[in-house]
C-alpha cells in the first residue's frame, strides 16, 4: 500500500460521504492507494481460514473496472453499518474515519456470507456474484470498494444505538436473501 501524506490539490474524489474502520491510525488528509502487490488484512485472514475462495469467485465475476477484492479499501455509506461490521468482526482498538474514495463500487455485503454458505452450488454462486456486482435489489448494508481512499477526518467510536441500527440493516438484508435466493 502506498501512503501519501498529503492530498494533491487537483486530486478529485467521489463526493459521497463514506465511513471506514481500521486498525491503523491515519492523519486527516492522508491519501491511501493499493498497488498490484498489496493484499488486505481481511483477505489474509480469509486465506488463513480457507475462505478466500469467496473473494476469488467474486474476482472472476467482477466487471473489468472493479477492483480485486484482495487489493481494495472497504468503506460504508453509514457509520451504523461501519460500526456493526467492526464489532461483528471483533476489531479491538479500532479507528473510525470519514473518507472519500476514487470511483467506488457499491456492493451488498451480506452476499459474501451467502456465497460462503453456497460452497457446492456453482449455479447459485454465479447468481449471487451477479447480484453482488450489479445489484437489482435495494440493499441496506453495502460495502464500497476502491483502490484509493482519502482520510477526511477521524471520528469518535459510534454509540451502542448506532451498532443496533447497523445490525438491523444487516438483518434486513438477510431477510431479502431468504426471499430472493431460496429458489436457486
Amino acid at each position: 500500500m502506498v501512503k501519501n501524506d498529503r492530498l494533491p490539490k487537483k486530486h478529485i474524489m467521489n463526493e459521497i460521504q463514506l465511513y471506514h474502520v481500521s486498525l491503523n491510525k491515519y492523519e486527516n488528509g492522508t491519501l491511501l492507494r493499493m498497488t498490484a502487490n498489496d493484499e488486505t488484512h481481511y483477505y489474509g485472514k480469509k486465506k488463513e481460514k480457507g475462505e478466500n475462495w469467496v473473494d476469488d469467485i467474486l474476482n472472476i465475476c467482477k466487471p473489468t473496472e472493479a477492483p480485486m477484492r484482495q487489493q481494495t479499501f472497504y468503506a460504508f455509506d453509514s457509520i451504523e453499518n461501519c460500526v456493526a461490521f467492526s464489532k461483528t468482526n471483533n476489531f479491538q482498538n479500532a479507528y473510525y474515519y470519514k473518507v472519500q474514495m476514487q470511483n467506488p463500487f457499491k456492493a451488498p455485503m451480506c452476499l459474501t456470507d451467502l456465497l460462503l454458505k453456497s460452497y457446492s452450488n456453482k449455479i447459485k454462486q454465479v447468481s449471487i456474484a451477479s447480484e453482488y456486482w450489479k445489484p437489482k435489489i435495494y440493499w441496506k448494508f453495502n460495502e464500497y470498494l476502491s483502490v484509493e481512499m482519502i482520510i477526511i477526518e477521524s471520528i469518535a467510536e459510534p454509540d451502542f444505538f448506532a451498532l443496533l441500527k447497523g445490525k438491523e440493516n444487516y438483518n434486513n438484508d438477510f431477510d431479502l436473501i431468504r426471499t430472493s435466493f431460496n429458489h436457486i
